[in-house]
């Protein structure tokens, strides 16, 4: 699957693409292939970091940081079993390194935008993990839901049946866990939501919240586990 982006640093900026096959990111930028699972793990496959100095910033000994990512796909709108097409558009902004002896970012800002119908949906820019709106791709696609016309949702893993994130907590981006291999197991959607459930089995992967395969199938609200506040 692959999706139009966007790249901005202090050295330039690059219309490229990202490919994704659910788990990990592989994009071109500037003649150089990065790789992760998810953005703020995306390090240069080939080339070494010392000849990659003046083109990037690194933080973590060879993770991009300083920059900015646009990303825009089509996405479907479902309201029953009616599709309409739409486009997503998701802002990621990679902060500073924070220095510290763990080497982490400052933050990671997060915006998504919904284009579909000739009507457009903003949400907050929320960052992570602290400052301003305190959230993360999670946080931005409850608030894009939550403001699109009630009976509708987006058509990806993070709105399908077989996805939830591990009790034990998350990544930033693209750590859900999904279940398809043990939909035949599953005799309600009921059962999915009891919490030893995800205790007691094991994920076939952890996929991207953005991502689409071709066993998605609708999560009932009841089931949509937001954390406590939103």
């Amino acid at each position: 699957m692959l999706t139009t982006a966007k790249y901005i640093d202090k050295y330039g900026e690059e219309i490229t693409s990202i490919a994704s096959d659910g788990n990990m990111l592989k994009i071109m930028i500037r003649d150089v292939c990065f790789e992760g699972n998810s953005f703020e793990y995306l390090s240069p496959k080939t080339n070494s970091i010392e000849e990659l100095k003046n083109k990037f910033d690194f933080y973590c000994d060879d993770c991009l940081c300083s920059c900015e990512f646009d990303l825009s796909k089509p996405i479907e709108i479902l309201k029953g079993k009616e599709a309409l097409n739409g486009l997503l558009t998701i802002n990621i902004l990679l902060g500073e390194p924070t220095g510290n002896a763990n080497d982490e970012l400052a933050n990671i800002k997060t915006q998504i935008f919904l284009d579909f119908e000739n009507e457009h949906f903003v949400t907050k820019q929320y960052n992570y993990p602290a400052g301003g709106a305190i959230g993360d791709v999670e946080t931005a696609l409850f608030e894009l839901k939550d403001q699109l016309p009630s009976g509708y949702t987006l058509k990806c893993c993070f709105f399908c049946l077989y996805s939830n994130y591990s009790p034990y907590g998350k990544k930033y981006f693209g750590d859900m866990q999904c279940y398809r291999n043990l939909k035949s197991k599953f005799s309600s959607p009921k059962e999915l939501n009891e919490s030893q459930y995800w205790h007691n089995h094991h994920p076939e992967r952890c996929v991207q919240e953005t991502y689409l395969c071709e066993d998605y199938d609708e999560k009932p609200s009841f089931m949509e586990n937001r954390r406590s506040g939103e």
